[in-house]
């Protein structure tokens, strides 16, 4: 009786251990299977998807160099253009020759016009204090160059920054 209890333990603990051996060979099995399919499955169309991206991006840059160089070609060319006005145009010449002493250099202008048959120069300043307007009003009253200034539109924000548009008639002998 002795001999088949410890029979009946060896074929239990057999079983148990063939269980378990199945057991882990069923998960190698399945983990091997896993690591394939990511790496041979997962893993390609990730690596293609990248690649397209990669694509996409070179031709946006490719895009954004041709922008940018389309904007220097313009620049380029409003530059050339400025260059052909000053060179060939001695009453214009005279005047930018000039240009520095009209104007106070704490105040910023845009959008000039100038007509030089009128003698007429149009700009809109803007100033970080009213103070430099002052002093540039100074200035334009002894200049012995101008015929005459207007001032209009003028703004004081909260900051204290002023805004305005001039239009200023020089004399003819500056044109000439």
């Amino acid at each position: 009786m002795a001999i088949e209890l410890e029979e009946q333990k060896r074929e239990s603990s057999s079983q148990g251990n063939n269980t378990i051996l199945i057991t882990l060979v069923i998960l190698l099995i399945l983990s091997f299977g896993i690591y394939f399919l990511i790496s041979f499955y997962f893993l390609p169309q990730k690596e293609a998807q990248i690649a397209e991206m990669n694509e996409e991006i070179s031709t946006m840059n490719r895009a954004a160099v041709g922008n940018n160089m389309t904007k220097l070609d313009e620049a380029k060319r409003y530059i050339n253009d400025f260059k052909v006005i000053f060179e060939s145009n001695p009453k214009t010449s005279n005047f930018f020759l000039n240009f520095n002493r009209f104007f106070q250099p704490n105040i910023n202008y845009s959008n000039l016009k100038l007509d030089s048959s009128s003698r007429k120069v149009n700009l809109t300043g803007s100033a970080q204090s009213n103070h430099y307007l002052m002093e540039q009003v100074s200035v334009w009253e002894n200049e012995e160059f101008l015929e005459n200034y207007e001032l209009s539109n003028i703004n004081l924000k909260e900051n204290e920054e002023v805004t305005f548009n001039v239009v200023l008639t020089f004399k003819q002998s500056l044109f000439k």
